[in-house]
């Protein structure tokens, strides 16, 4: 995540869907919060890298099936790499020349890690 793996203009795309569709739950500073008694978490800082360590699929995963809580699924492919693109723009991970593939499988080997030192 951190060599590039996103472009700017993903990331704004990004941060329009994630306004529309997910900051009702995880609030538009990213920090989450309760909505009907069910917590959302967090998607920016420490948590975020530790709770998606790994594969970026497994996010993919998470948000294309499981995401927006009131309307599961209903992220496209193309929808959900722009939001995740945000995600890594939020985080810190500097952007590059590619943009995020529209695909879970197509992300299995770009890995979110602890930032490099």
């Amino acid at each position: 995540m951190w060599d590039g793996v996103y472009t700017k203009k993903q990331a704004e795309r990004g941060s329009a869907v994630y306004n529309e569709a997910c900051s009702h739950c995880h609030a538009r500073n990213l920090g989450g919060g309760e909505v009907n008694g069910e917590v959302a978490p967090t998607l920016k800082g420490v948590y975020f890298i530790q709770k998606w360590s790994g594969s970026l699929s497994d996010l993919f995963i998470e948000i294309e099936d499981s995401m927006p809580k009131n309307d599961p699924g209903a992220m496209s492919p193309e929808e959900t790499a722009d939001i995740i693109a945000y995600l890594l723009q939020a985080n810190d991970a500097q952007a590059g020349e590619s943009e995020i593939p529209s695909g879970r499988d197509k992300v299995r080997d770009i890995l979110v890690t602890s930032k490099p030192k």
